[in-house]
Formats: C-alpha cells, sequence, structure tokens
C-alpha cells in the first residue's frame, strides 16, 4: 500500500508489528518472482521489506522468531547496498525485475509503501501443520 502519509522505515514496520504481522521478508527467488507479478500491476513500486544491517550483516527481521535470520533471498541492485543507511525497500528497476535498495531507517518517503506478511498455520497434504505465510497489502482489503 502506499500510505496516505509519507513514512519511514522504522514507521512501517511499527504499523505491521501494530497489527500483529511484520514487514515481509523474501526467503526463496520463487517468492520474489511471487511479489514481482503483483507489484507490476500496481502504481506504488517501491516497498519497505523486513531487511535491516544489524552488527554489520543484512538481516530480515520477523516479529515471530526470537532472534533475526541472515538466511533469506538477497537481489541488491547493482552497486547496492552503497552504505546510504541500515534499512532497505525494494522496487522494479528499469527490468521490471524487483531489486533491494538500503536506505536510512528514520527518513519518510512519499513513494514508498509496505508490504506486511503473517503466518498461518497450514497443513500440507499428508496432514501436517507447517507454517507458511501470506502475503497481504494494507488496507486489508487488499489480501493475496
Amino acid at each position: 500500500m502506499a500510505p496516505p502519509m509519507p513514512v519511514s522505515w522504522e514507521e512501517s514496520r511499527r504499523l505491521c508489528k501494530g497489527t500483529g504481522i511484520h514487514l515481509v521478508f523474501i526467503e526463496s527467488i520463487e517468492e520474489l518472482h511471487f511479489l514481482e507479478k503483483i507489484i507490476r500491476n500496481m502504481t506504488t513500486t517501491e516497498y519497505f521489506i523486513g531487511l535491516q544491517k544489524q552488527s554489520g550483516e543484512w538481516r530480515w527481521i520477523s516479529n515471530y522468531r526470537k532472534e533475526s535470520t541472515s538466511k533469506g533471498y538477497l537481489q541488491w541492485e547493482t552497486g547496492e547496498p552503497s552504505g546510504n543507511g541500515n534499512c532497505s525497500k525494494m522496487y522494479l528497476n528499469t527490468g521490471k525485475h524487483l531489486r533491494y535498495d538500503d536506505l536510512r531507517c528514520d527518513r519518510r518517503n512519499g513513494r514508498v509503501g509496505y508490504i506486511c506478511q503473517r503466518a498461518v498455520k497450514c497443513n500440507d497434504e499428508k496432514g501436517m501443520s507447517q507454517e507458511q505465510y501470506c502475503i497481504f497489502r494494507l488496507p486489508f482489503s487488499n489480501r493475496f
């Protein structure tokens, strides 16, 4: 969602967390391609993601895990991360592919939206419960 007022990475994370979910983190190339397909059809093409630099290392931040993880899929744009900040956004580059860019965590940007993600319990084909994720755009009426 493109917020009605400019928000920062920190504010977007707080908004997601306030509803019991977190900024999206991308664990595979398939998830990245899934998001690319959705974002190509939207007017907002830049989104804050749950990737943050901590202790010199880029990590995916989750409200569900006690510790952040360095696992996941990283698709930086050429020349990125450039050292502009400790937080990140993803955007469609000129080739219409999602790439990541680093930015300051406290800088507000009216062109950048955010995607929240929440865990749901699902059953696999064997009837076993496993944790999967559903991607949401805010407001919640636009569910994917």
